[in-house]
């Protein structure tokens, strides 16, 4: 996000980026099979078709970035039909970063949304996480730089345990 000013301790580990993209891939996929739209981690060496939008929603905390979705109009159909097409991509990107806040708070990272945002096309430098699908490729491209001394911890090593889970009904 800051590469004329980045420090080398902006720099996620690799280790860090790869574990991060592996959670992004399985809620990307539970994300979707919710919709009963199953979707699979493809190569990512083909580019996506371009899109005419891209919904994006930006977080800060121990990780600093976005996180960019586009859909062609068959899969936001196949998800949500009669929905108004651009509000419903921004609503996915919202409950995919959403599922990836929930599997990064157990193992110590915590990170704080923005809403989200629509832009107009898919254009960025960083090379797209693609999920084919029956309806064409999703596409998601994740950038970060991680506070200093960032990393993944075991979520057992922390004992901090998931807030709630899929679905669940929280009463205060």
């Amino acid at each position: 996000m800051h590469a004329a000013t980045a420090s080398p301790d902006d720099v996620p580990a690799p280790e860090l980026v790869a574990q991060i993209q592996r959670v992004l891939d399985r809620v990307a996929v539970e994300l979707f099979a919710a919709y009963d739209l199953p979707v699979a981690p493809a190569i990512a060496a083909a580019t996506p078709p371009a899109q005419p939008a891209a919904a994006v929603i930006a977080f800060t905390g121990d990780l600093a970035g976005e996180l960019r979705l586009t859909a062609p109009p068959a899969v936001l159909a196949a998800t949500c039909p009669g929905g108004a097409p651009l509000d419903w991509l921004c609503e996915l990107v919202n409950q995919l970063v959403g599922r990836l806040k929930n599997e990064l708070w157990p193992s110590g990272i915590t990170i704080r949304l923005t809403a989200p945002t629509t832009e107009a096309g898919d254009a960025t430098a960083a090379t797209p996480l693609i999920y084919a699908s029956a309806h064409g490729a999703i596409a998601a491209w994740l950038r970060f730089v991680a506070a200093p001394g960032v990393c993944w911890r075991d979520a057992r090593a922390t004992q901090r345990l998931r807030v709630a889970y899929e679905g669940d009904v929280l009463f205060f």
